[in-house]
């Protein structure tokens, strides 16, 4: 496995805890990206940006819960062949409770469906399967009110729930005996049972395929009864989701976000993240207005994977022998900065913004700047004047220019 295959499985682990753990506005696109983790391309690539992008203007979104409705409520979706190179359709369902998801998933089903009843039966096995482990779990809760009710899976397939509550066989669908004799089993002892709702009405459906905007803000936002409730932990009356992306992608909403006017870096480590304690990966959006610089710099605990999304970068680093390397990138060219030396990447284009993604190999990797650690350091300036050869007043105006 090279460095890029490497990288991006690194970031399908991280994204697959947000995914698993709190968010799942993520779950689909998280799912379809990670089918090419052995053999990732450029477009890949592009969507994983998409998706950092996405995550960088919903940071202050959450899972928000209410005391009520004190249910388990289960939905279940599938979309029957969307992919032309692939025959296998998409599984997705989500439980809520108290007002917002607390179980999800979205997968590749493992057979090939060949109908699109049999796609929302296998969809439905699969929640079926999620919604009795729930009811095991909640029937240990001292406190919970028991006899446990059985919980209501909602599908929008008739011909699915037919299929389900019938007691008959056919031979024709021996691919799918096993999962019709599950459920029929849950359906009699009274684990769960199973309700009819619109499909406009179905929050799974998030999980099944990509949606414009305005569908992924009526099912994951609030506002809607039946709404996932991720909303921000503050709100602003801003919308986190700013203008839409002039080329719209079908795997996830995207952000055409303005450029800073001054270099700008949008972390996602263990400082932003938590949750990737003990996950040996971090990343970082690197935004260069026209002309602009990331200063000389070191990561002490991990080297640095760059990535150019947009127009190009001249970047460096000095090794051990006080050797320079320098190099300018162009959009799809990449640069490994190792751990612990000097380095620099500088927009040298007076015109044109450039953007790109930085992976590390730690979820702390650390960014020492070495114009700080030097002048804005209390080393007495007789010292610093000596060192670099050059009188005291040179050293005051390189201190106050990094001060102000």
């Amino acid at each position: 496995m090279d460095l890029q295959e490497e990288d991006e499985s690194r970031w399908h682990h991280c994204q697959a805890q947000s995914k698993i753990g709190t968010r799942p506005d993520l779950a689909y696109a998280v799912s379809r990206l990670s089918r090419y983790t052995s053999n990732p391309s450029y477009a890949h690539w592009k969507a994983i940006t998409r998706v950092l992008h996405y995550l960088r203007y919903s940071r202050d979104y959450g899972l928000h819960y209410d005391r009520h409705p004190a249910v388990i409520e289960g939905y279940s979706d599938a979309n029957w062949i969307s992919d032309i190179k692939d025959s296998r359709s998409t599984s997705g369902y989500v439980f809520t409770l108290g007002g917002a998801a607390i179980s999800w998933k979205s997968s590749k089903q493992t057979v090939i469906a060949k109908s699109t009843m049999e796609s929302e039966f296998i969809a439905l096995d699969k929640c079926g399967e999620e919604a009795e482990w729930l009811r095991q779990f909640v029937e240990d809760i001292p406190r919970w009110p028991k006899p446990v009710t059985a919980i209501s899976i909602h599908c929008d397939s008739k011909s699915a729930m037919g299929r389900a509550k019938s007691t008959m066989y056919n031979g024709k669908s021996r691919h799918i005996r096993r999962r019709h004799n599950s459920i029929r089993q849950l359906l009699s002892t009274g684990v769960i049972s199973i309700d009819y709702v619109a499909s406009k009405d179905n929050i799974a459906d998030p999980f099944t395929k990509g949606l414009s905007r305005e569908l992924v803000s009526k099912y994951v936002r609030s506002g809607c009864t039946t709404a996932l409730n991720v909303v921000p932990w503050e709100t602003d009356g801003e919308s986190v989701l700013r203008e839409a992306c002039p080329t719209r992608c079908t795997c996830f909403p995207t952000v055409n976000a303005t450029y800073p006017t001054n270099f700008t870096v949008v972390k996602a480590t263990l400082n932003e993240f938590p949750g990737l304690l003990g996950q040996s990966v971090s990343y970082a959006i690197l935004e260069f207005p026209a002309g602009s610089l990331n200063p000389l710099h070191i990561h002490p605990r991990s080297a640095e994977l760059l990535f150019v999304i947009h127009s190009s970068l001249h970047v460096g680093f000095v090794d051990t022998k006080n050797t320079l390397f320098n190099q300018t990138l162009e959009t799809g060219d990449m640069f490994v900065f190792p751990k612990g030396l000097v380095h620099f990447q500088y927009n040298s284009n007076n015109t044109e913004p450039a953007l790109a993604v930085s992976a590390f190999g730690s979820a702390s990797a650390g960014t020492q700047s070495i114009a700080n650690s030097v002048f804005n350091s209390t080393i007495y300036e007789g010292v610093l004047a000596e060192s670099f050869n050059t009188g005291s007043d040179v050293i005051e105006h390189i201190e106050s220019g990094l001060k102000g």
